[in-house]
């Protein structure tokens, strides 16, 4: 039964993506609430279940940004927000994103302020006006009520690096609804991408330089000197595929043994199938997919990169440090991150790809070491399951509603 204050949702859109997904998902499971939702563009893969107003504007933070009829665009979606705000009469405004974050903040009414941080912002936020949004950052995010962080390590850098006070910011993971997504596992693989007994590398995620996908695919084509029969799949659409299918063609991997299927609604039937899920991130804020792989059996070779995935697969931050050589965990292989350096065919690989490729050639001969993987993680994604997390969300509302009654007395 829903309470009587509204709880909006703060999005860009509800295009593929895990913030996208988590909004969706946290929409289903919190029915006590008045469910509204603000996107900035009308682009849906995932269902909300609740209202739904689309401003269609774009955000500051989008292509040609610098320009006058950008910055006025954005201040039209400020208003509307603003707007919107008022006439839903939300107790509270949950926001996902950098700039759906600032945004909340500058534009609240009363309201409780709930940002959710999904990416190690330290490292995340790059380009040209990086060092001012880092300032906002810093400034704005003080003034919520809250800050969820995606996981521990990008808690450790809002408090460090943003000047956010430890009770200010809470860790919450990612749900996932592991039933859901066992049974969109077992559906047929999609026609023309099924293996045909051949050994199958899997990476899922946005063709973009944070995911660093090339140099996974430059350390594949060494892994193929021994095993020829092996193949890539990159899932996943975004500006690098031309230099990503470039890169594989001039490496020698024809389109069967580096295979683009671009992105899939369900891309969980081919991952079940896999072999190996890696995933060559540069950074990270926790790594939806690495828990999706676990969910589904699949061992899980992974960068250790800032943030998520060394806390995935072993349950502990770390220290932050730099790791160097490989590190076998219960569930997969943490990995040293690569440089972020985009190289061509005719460049030797680098000494952290080079590590990567035999890893990855090690893992696919030794079918009893991916099984002993598989087993584990299965177990570990049940620490991601969605009402326990849903309850921490619940919590944590409820925590805020009673501090805030505190202190209008």
């Amino acid at each position: 039964m829903e309470d009587g204050g509204g709880l909006g949702f703060l999005i860009t859109d509800l295009s593929g993506g895990g913030a996208e997904r988590v909004v969706a998902t946290l929409s289903e499971s919190l029915t006590e609430h008045r469910r509204e939702l603000f996107l900035f563009r009308d682009r849906r893969v995932y269902d909300f279940h609740g209202a739904v107003h689309v401003a269609d504007v774009p955000l500051f933070c989008e292509g040609g940004a610098g320009e006058p009829r950008a910055l006025m665009r954005s201040l039209n979606g400020f208003r509307r927000l603003r707007r919107w705000k008022r006439e839903r009469h939300l107790d509270r405004c949950v926001s996902f994103l950098t700039w759906p974050n600032l945004f909340n903040v500058m534009t609240r009414r009363g309201e409780q302020v709930i940002l959710s941080v999904r990416n190690n912002p330290s490292r995340a936020v790059r380009g040209t006006y990086a060092p001012w949004i880092k300032a906002l950052m810093r400034t704005l995010y003080r003034r919520a009520d809250h800050v969820v962080a995606i996981s521990e390590d990008v808690r450790r850098d809002l408090i460090e690096n943003f000047r956010l006070a430890p009770t200010s910011v809470t860790t919450i993971y990612n749900p996932i609804c592991l039933p859901e997504v066992e049974a969109l596992a077992r559906r047929p693989v999609a026609p023309g991408l099924d293996s045909r007994g051949r050994p199958t590398v899997i990476t899922i995620g946005r063709l973009a330089i944070q995911k660093g996908q090339w140099h996974l695919i430059r350390a594949f084509s060494e892994v193929r000197r021994t095993l020829p029969e092996a193949r890539l799949v990159v899932v996943g659409d975004g500006p690098l595929r031309g230099a990503l299918s470039e890169l594989a063609r001039d490496l020698g991997c024809g389109p069967d043994d580096v295979v683009f299927p671009g992105f899939l609604d369900n891309p969980f039937p081919l991952l079940a199938a896999s072999e190996i899920f890696a995933f060559p991130s540069l950074w990270e804020g926790l790594g939806n997919v690495v828990i999706e792989a676990l969910a589904l059996g699949v061992p899980v070779v992974t960068a250790d990169c800032h943030s998520g995935p060394r806390e995935i697969l072993t349950g502990d931050p770390g220290d932050g440090g730099v790791l160097m050589i490989p590190e076998d965990t219960p569930c997969g292989v943490l990995m040293p991150s690569c440089d972020g350096v985009f190289r061509g065919a005719d460049e030797p690989l680098t000494d952290a790809e080079a590590r990567w490729a035999a890893v990855l050639g090690e893992l696919l001969s030794d079918p009893r070491r991916r099984r002993r993987y598989g087993e584990a993680g299965r177990r570990r994604a049940k620490d991601f399951a969605l009402e326990p997390i849903a309850d921490q969300w619940r919590r944590l509302l409820l925590r805020l509603d009673q501090e805030r009654s505190c202190s209008s007395r």
